[in-house]
């Protein structure tokens, strides 16, 4: 999937081809607009940014989804690097981790003293 288009239709895109995605903000791409947050559902990417930095969401974009890459690039702050990470398992690596180890340590025994 390849889409050139305005950010928000774009994630729109995602949002209506994926709905258990979620979507990763890349720090070094949007900069002093991120705050820290994990990654989210299409939606509440769009909502955060309608109110955090409105001013993306009319920004050309390019949204690549295939075997090697799933990722939207804002064409006019970078054409190398992502601005949004995509995983259309519905789970980051992050957050894939964090639930790692929280199930390891549900099935661990606990320790006594």
């Amino acid at each position: 999937m390849q889409l050139n288009a305005q950010l928000k239709i774009c994630l729109l895109a995602v949002a209506s081809r994926y709905p258990e995605s979620v979507i990763d903000i890349d720090e070094t791409v949007l900069g002093q607009y991120v705050c820290q947050i994990d990654a989210h559902a299409p939606e509440l990417v769009l909502e955060w940014l309608q109110v955090c930095a409105p001013q993306f969401l009319q920004s050309p974009a390019y949204l690549v989804i295939d075997p090697q890459q799933s990722v939207v690039y804002l064409t006019e702050l970078s054409r190398d690097t992502p601005a949004f990470w995509i995983y259309c398992e519905g789970c980051s690596p992050a957050q894939r981790a964090k639930k790692a180890i929280y199930q390891h340590a549900k099935k661990s025994p606990a320790l006594t003293r």
